[in-house]
């Protein structure tokens, strides 16, 4: 993780035990701002959204893969109605 000013800046990959890249994003003053891939443990790619350039909807996934959080995001960050996820299935949205 790069940083520029104390703030995260640059790209940014992630891998499973495996070695496997499960994401690789970058930031851009500390904001996320583009997602290039994310993937499961096993190297299949996973839908991220339409996020691109700090804006858009995105998808999140925890460790095993599974979808935790869902929402919009506006000049990176996030914007009205996120929809969170427990093992997969619908918990909770919030504004």
């Amino acid at each position: 993780m790069q940083y520029k000013n104390g703030k995260i800046d640059g790209e940014y990959s992630s891998y499973y035990r495996n070695k496997n890249i499960k994401f690789r994003v970058e930031y851009k003053n500390d904001v996320l701002w583009n997602v290039y891939e994310y993937n499961d443990e096993e190297g299949n790619e996973l839908d991220f959204g339409s996020f691109k350039d700090g804006n858009g909807h995105i998808i999140k996934y925890d460790s095993d893969g599974v979808i935790e959080e869902e929402g919009e995001v506006k000049n990176g960050l996030r914007e009205g109605v996120w929809k969170y996820y427990i093992k997969g299935r619908f918990f909770y949205e919030r504004e």
